[in-house]
């Protein structure tokens, strides 16, 4: 059986949600439909994106 693929959008969001709002992702389990290790998979890949955007070219651009 087929699984349906997580949107891109989802991940980011869940990840964006967990960091503004600072409380679990179980807390946002039922609008996104994400299990828990999924979510936290997508907050710590959102998190080295992040860091490695900021430690490169792009800090001179964004960071002024």
């Amino acid at each position: 059986m087929k699984r349906e693929k997580i949107s891109p959008d989802a991940k980011i969001l869940i990840a964006l949600k967990y960091l503004s709002y600072g409380c679990s992702v179980n807390a946002f389990h039922n609008y996104f439909q994400l299990g828990e290790s999924t979510a936290m998979m997508c907050v710590k890949k959102f998190i080295g994106i992040l860091s490695i955007l900021l430690h490169s070219e792009f800090r001179d651009v964004y960071l002024q």
